[in-house]
């Protein structure tokens, strides 16, 4: 870090004070007391600074905050320290905008850091050494502004997601009308404004705080930045979340319109019906991860079966198909040496269903599409009303053969059902 030059960045992230992106100090070297004051994990925060004093035998720096949310951060990665740097001292924090930022903190051990109260005295080691000739001037500048903050209550369902942030329309008691207000977060696509819902549902809150920089200067009053402590937690972590609720919310919904009765991974994925881009904004999880999910979610006895049948025998170069309630479950297509079968498997169901087709006669679209119509009607007429018609249509001439394999001993403590099941159906995938 060249001290010389007077204003720096410095990064809060990790329980350190960051000095460049490589280089960091504990807190125990600061004036900030790490057991009375804890800063937000889940960001990293960037203070723009002046250097107001340098104490070279202690090699310890003074500094004056100048922008709590400073828009540029990118000179931080590129700072070189060219003297060292051991000890840290703050002053004249202000606690409107250092507040928003902790997690914890007993604010009566802060009394002598903070611009509400009397400037910090100086160690002895410190008092002697004046600030460079250049600070007076440009700390005078700063300190002609007045820069306060305002919190704002707003409902998170009015949020209008964009790409890498969201904007609101709210009322501040500063000015007349409305604020547009931008608050920033890398992890936003426009595709969630269609999962808001389980956005709040995932961060435990429909109302979000929003904090306005507002600043006056000779131009005027202006909001000079936002941001969101609940916004501000979304993270890769957090959008899995909300795609496993939002993913739950669709399996569960018994609503689907019957026009389609099969889908794969990435349909049911999808934020909504219009939207075709979310797969290129956002990755979607996989059928194995969807499939493990599932049963994760719902322990359901069944689960040695579903594993085996996805493990080993769907075929690699096709994908797993969904279908939803009332008949929840996965369709796996099945390569045999002579046919290929189409495997219905129910959660915690007590029977395998089974179609088999001569893939000489059938193509495979063909028979996708066949067993779109056959799922449609058990979803209509029910699963025992499709097995009677089928006893008193089957013929030899069918492009189908249809046959169950029951879950032997299912519901069993002692014996294990699971091995005769299996060898059944390795005995029907010829």
């Amino acid at each position: 870090m060249d001290v010389q030059s007077n204003k720096r960045i410095l990064c809060i992230a990790e329980g350190k004070l960051f000095l460049t992106d490589r280089q960091s100090i504990p807190f125990s070297q600061t004036n900030l007391p790490p057991k009375s004051i804890r800063f937000r994990s889940n960001q990293e925060i960037f203070w723009k600074v002046a250097i107001v004093n340098y104490n070279e035998e202690r090699a310890a720096i003074q500094v004056k905050v100048l922008d709590y949310h400073p828009d540029d951060i990118q000179p931080f990665y590129k700072q070189v320290m060219k003297k060292p740097i051991q000890f840290v001292l703050f002053t004249a924090l202000d606690w409107n905008q250092l507040e928003p930022l902790l997690s914890f903190y007993h604010k009566i051990d802060l009394t002598g850091i903070l611009i509400e109260t009397k400037e910090p005295e100086l160690p002895a080691w410190l008092e002697h050494h004046q600030p460079s000739s250049s600070a007076p001037k440009e700390l005078h500048t700063v300190l002609q502004k007045e820069k306060w903050t305002e919190e704002i209550k707003a409902d998170l369902l009015d949020l209008e997601i964009g790409l890498g942030e969201a904007r609101i329309k709210v009322r501040s008691r500063w000015v007349p009308g409305e604020v547009q207000v931008a608050l920033s977060n890398t992890y936003l696509v426009p595709e969630f404004n269609w999962i808001k819902p389980f956005f709040a549902k995932a961060l435990g809150t429909k109302k979000i705080r929003i904090i306005l920089q507002w600043l006056k200067n000779k131009e005027g009053l202006q909001v000079s930045g936002a941001h969101s402590p609940e916004l501000d937690k979304i993270d890769h972590r957090l959008v899995e979340v909300v795609r496993r609720l939002h993913f739950l919310n669709r399996w569960n919904d018994p609503t689907t319109s019957v026009d389609q009765s099969l889908f794969t991974s990435d349909e049911l994925q999808k934020y909504h019906e219009e939207n075709n881009q979310a797969s290129k904004q956002t990755p979607v999880l996989s059928d194995e991860d969807l499939l493990a999910m599932l049963l994760d979610e719902f322990k359901v006895r069944n689960a040695p079966q579903l594993q085996y049948l996805a493990g080993k025998l769907q075929a690699k170069d096709q994908r797993l198909r969904f279908t939803l309630r009332p008949f929840a479950g996965f369709l796996f297509f099945i390569k045999g040496n002579q046919m290929t079968h189409h495997c219905w498997e129910l959660l915690d169901s007590h029977a395998t269903y089974l179609w088999s087709f001569d893939p000489a006669q059938v193509s495979t679209p063909e028979q996708f599409r066949i067993m779109e119509g056959i799922i449609g009607i058990i979803r209509e007429q029910g699963r025992q009303q499709y097995k009677q018609h089928w006893k008193r249509q089957a013929s030899p001439g069918n492009k189908v053969l249809f046959r169950t394999i029951e879950h032997s001993y299912a519901n069993s403590a002692v014996k294990d059902g699971f091995p005769i099941w299996r060898q059944k159906m390795e005995e029907a995938i010829v």
